[in-house]
């Protein structure tokens, strides 16, 4: 009869430890350290991952990035022409107007318009085009 006690104890036991296990140890939840030195950028043979190391300038320059065996491009640069792509499709500002007048009331404003194209509305290839 005692191995009997035994063997129904034996699961109280087990789901006591199991509790006990769980428990916490103090001091509630830890805080984030935010002063902490994080890398938050990566780098990978000068590519930072973000802008496929073209930097700001290499995705508001107005030529796709080169290939330099354009019969069998690496994988990264088909990756650097497909972020510079994309970013074009996202970003490329086109302002139908005047240059002169535009330009001028940019530099009123302060507003840079060096990475916007600018079309006249009496630009003859567009107005055939369109």
């Amino acid at each position: 009869m005692t191995t009997l006690r035994l063997l129904r104890s034996l699961p109280l036991a087990g789901l006591a430890l199991a509790l006990a296990a769980c428990a916490s140890m103090g001091g509630g939840p830890r805080e984030l350290n935010l002063d902490a030195d994080l890398d938050l950028r990566t780098y990978r043979d000068g590519d930072d991952l973000l802008t496929g190391g073209l930097g700001a300038d290499g995705l508001r320059s107005a030529t796709p990035p080169a290939f330099t065996d354009p019969s069998a491009p690496t994988p990264a640069e088909l990756r650097r022409r497909a972020i510079w792509t994309n970013w074009r499709g996202i970003a490329d500002l086109v302002i139908l107007g005047d240059e002169g007048d535009i330009r001028t009331r940019a530099a009123e404003l302060g507003v840079d318009l060096t990475a916007a194209q600018i079309i006249s509305p009496f630009d003859p290839h567009y107005v055939e085009q369109f």
